[in-house]
């Protein structure tokens, strides 16, 4: 992660190695956002309180913005290939939210430091299809 000199922004870089990888549904927290995609594809879904989720590929060339309520998930598109992200943060990202299901069916947040890795937490339903 890379801040600006006045620390309004963080700017990350991630590269997306496998078909598996995924970071689970979640939130900034304080911070909005944009992610655009450098090369290959991501499937981004946002949860729905009823019904499945909205799932939509973001292909190479383009780009989609949050802001600090937006409750997300994100993977490599499968079949994708070599996929790289970069991610623009404001403010700078200090924690995110991750989002599990409990056994009673509850929605539940767990607070993660932002230079920890997502990762799906408990039952996250199924991915949509491309």
């Amino acid at each position: 992660m890379v801040r600006d000199r006045a620390g309004c922004q963080g700017i990350w870089a991630i590269s997306w190695m496998a078909d598996q990888h995924d970071t689970g549904y979640h939130d900034h927290h304080a911070s909005k956002g944009a992610v655009f995609v450098v090369r290959g594809a991501i499937r981004h879904e946002r949860l729905r309180l009823e019904g499945e989720p909205e799932g939509e590929a973001v292909r190479a060339g383009e780009v989609f913005c949050f802001d600090e309520t937006f409750i997300h998930r994100m993977r490599r598109e499968p079949g994708a290939g070599e996929t790289v992200t970069i991610h623009a943060y404001s403010p700078p990202l200090r924690q995110a939210g991750q989002y599990s299901e409990s056994e009673q069916g509850q929605l539940r947040r767990q607070a993660t430091p932002a230079e920890g890795q997502l990762a799906p937490k408990g039952p996250q339903g199924e991915p949509t299809e491309r």
